[in-house]
């Protein structure tokens, strides 16, 4: 996809130009677009159960497959419990990080000895703890997860009291004031102060500030669109989230007069169909039609944040803005946050599963599972229905015995009328089904965890192999295991690191 017809805006006050720019790059993607979230729909779909499904390009909506109501429809779940294994592993890690001093100084020593503690707050703040499991999902479902990190000073993150300091000469200051004129009176250059009271009524003198909290949201590639041809997402020209959200969280951020002349979003793209329609299909085998018609409890407006990579001519810092509806622009500022060295940085840390050459999009290894998942229950619905027709007992009744009613239950008595030279009625046993159906179905499940990289040793299973296995050995099939996740576990490690750097 090229960028080169989207002008750039002039700056973060140039709102027609973010406008036009964020319009031009959603429409210029939602070809590629299109395929990539079927794709993931689909992914989700087979891991909650639903697999007996076909997309209707006419509907634009996985439905099921149209068979016979006779016809068996099996699912054993085998993309689940693999899947599963894997977010508990990446749950359960936790990226190795130390802290050491950056030089010699006192404070440089103190910072490195607070760095763990002032990390495990950051961590209860941000919720950590229930964002790894969502996280860890996401990523192994879909092949790519977004972790977007951010500070906020919004009064719902609580408010505390600042007192101000007052001098001899009787002049009130706010700390931070004393602070940036290096501990002294900007009007008279006193430089001993003490907590300013209130002569009538001996109250402490100062304003509710807010506290503040670190935050952390995680995303899906269903919400976030960049250029998938850069090498990563910080080299990529743009990076968008788009998605609805509730009216009430737009008068609870930007006030009730934001909703004044916003479109409300009604259906909205197929992306953000699926998005949505996630959150309304059930685990199970049961209805795989999507549909969220009449379902909503409250009404929601389309909301999309954008970062535009700085332009040294026209956005030395970038460009973030928010924008709502089709064309209201609630945002518009430089990026807002700063490295150590003073550079603005795009607060989003992104992780694959599996990287993928010549693109910044992940994979996933559920691509390979779906067909041989195909393939399992294809194989299981003809093993019933051998079951059902050939595998039953029958009679072999000859005409005109007499026989009106029989079922072959326990302590069944027969009576029947014997015709000279003829045969009594014979009961035949049924078939059993072939044995190459069940071997074919071990195979398979052999298969998909080669595929994932998962082996019995890994998920805790005695390895089924003939004999007894020596420590060696499984320890060679633990380590076997290890290496195919390496992978996966270093792109999970480096994300968490990044997302620590960043808070």
């Amino acid at each position: 996809m090229s960028l080169g017809y989207i002008e750039y805006p002039a700056g973060p006050t140039d709102h027609d130009g973010i406008r036009n720019y964020a319009q031009n790059l959603i429409e210029a993607s939602k070809g590629w677009r299109f395929d990539l979230d079927r794709g993931n729909m689909q992914k989700i779909l087979y891991y909650l159960g639903h697999q007996w499904v076909t997309y209707d390009r006419g509907m634009q909506t996985w439905r099921p497959v149209g068979l016979r109501k006779t016809t068996p429809r099996p699912v054993t779940n085998k993309i689940a419990p693999l899947v599963n294994n894997t977010v508990a592993r990446l749950a359960m890690h936790k990226a190795p990080m130390t802290f050491r001093p950056g030089g010699m100084e006192a404070a440089d020593v103190t910072a490195a000895g607070v760095a763990e503690d002032v990390l495990r707050v950051i961590g209860k703040e941000t919720g950590q703890r229930y964002l790894r499991p969502v996280a860890a999902r996401w990523l192994a479902l879909t092949g790519n997860v977004y972790l977007v990190s951010t500070y906020d000073n919004s009064p719902e993150s609580g408010v505390q009291f600042i007192q101000h300091e007052q001098d001899i000469n009787g002049h009130v200051l706010a700390p931070d004031v004393i602070e940036e004129n290096d501990g002294a009176c900007p009007d008279c250059g006193e430089t001993q102060f003490q907590g300013a009271i209130d002569p009538l009524s001996q109250e402490p003198i100062g304003q509710w500030v807010p506290r503040g909290k670190h935050m952390t949201e995680v995303k899906s590639l269903f919400s976030c669109l960049y250029d998938p041809e850069a090498v990563s997402i910080y080299d990529s020209p743009y990076f968008c989230i788009s998605e609805t959200v509730n009216e009430d969280w737009i008068v609870q951020q930007y006030g009730k007069e934001m909703l004044e002349g916003l479109t409300i979003e009604e259906s909205g793209d197929t992306t953000q169909f699926f998005l949505q329609a996630l959150a309304y299909v059930t685990s199970g085998t049961g209805s795989e039609r999507i549909s969220i018609a009449g379902l909503r409890a409250a009404r929601r407006v389309r909301m999309r944040r954008i970062w535009i990579k700085p332009r040294y001519d026209k956005a030395p810092n970038g460009i973030y803005a928010v924008l709502l509806g089709n064309d209201k622009v609630a945002e518009s500022v430089e990026w807002p946050y700063v490295d150590d060295h003073g550079q603005r940085f795009l607060n989003i840390v992104h992780m694959q599963f599996d990287g993928r050459p010549g693109s910044s999009v992940g994979r996933t290894r559920v691509d390979d599972l779906i067909p041989k998942q195909d393939e399992r229950n294809l194989i299981e619905s003809h093993f019933l229905l051998h079951t059902r027709r050939m595998s039953n007992a029958v009679w072999l009744v000859p005409t005109g015995t007499g026989i009106t009613k029989f079922t072959g239950e326990g302590g069944q008595v027969m009576t029947y009328q014997p015709s000279v030279g003829g045969p009594p009625p014979t009961r035949i046993a049924g078939v059993a089904p072939p044995q190459f159906l069940t071997q074919w179905m071990t195979i398979i499940d052999q298969e998909m965890d080669m595929l994932w990289g998962t082996y019995e040793i890994g998920r805790g299973e005695v390895p089924e192999r003939g004999g007894d296995l020596a420590f060696v050995s499984l320890q060679l099939l633990d380590e076997r295991a290890q290496q195919a996740q390496a992978t996966v576990t270093e792109n999970w490690t480096i994300g968490w690191m990044e997302w620590a750097n960043q808070h």
